[in-house]
């Protein structure tokens, strides 16, 4: 099974995530709450999807200035989910042209289409 999925600019089918949660810097307890609900989500958020036959998925919208550290903050989050045995999508929406929103759309067919959790950001 694929566990990363790449939608958008700068990563390929070879990429692997080795930025570490322990690197990255948030202010205040910001980074342990989007830890606690990416967690919570695959350890209970997952049942209530099924309950509803749907397929399980989660998904986060960072936005800011170039610089500021959401792609790492991904990446590390990435690193995470893979070492706990979950799918991770990452989904860049814009590059040098402008958004894309097609990737969006591709990457959320990839969660519809998924017979396991996925976490998407």
């Amino acid at each position: 099974m694929k566990k990363v999925y790449i939608f958008g600019s700068g990563y390929n089918d070879s990429f692997v995530p080795t930025d570490r949660l322990e690197d990255v810097i948030l202010p205040g307890t910001l980074k342990a709450e989007i830890v606690s609900n990416v967690d919570g989500f695959f350890e209970s958020g997952v049942a209530l999807y099924h309950e509803m036959k749907a397929p399980a998925f989660r998904k986060y919208m960072l936005y800011g200035a170039p610089g500021n550290g959401k792609s790492m903050l991904v990446r590390a989050l990435a690193a995470d989910q893979l070492r706990k045995k979950r799918v991770v999508v990452l989904v860049a929406s814009s590059d040098k042209y402008g958004p894309d929103f097609s990737k969006i759309q591709s990457a959320l067919e990839v969660a519809r289409e998924n017979k396991f959790p996925v976490y998407s950001s």
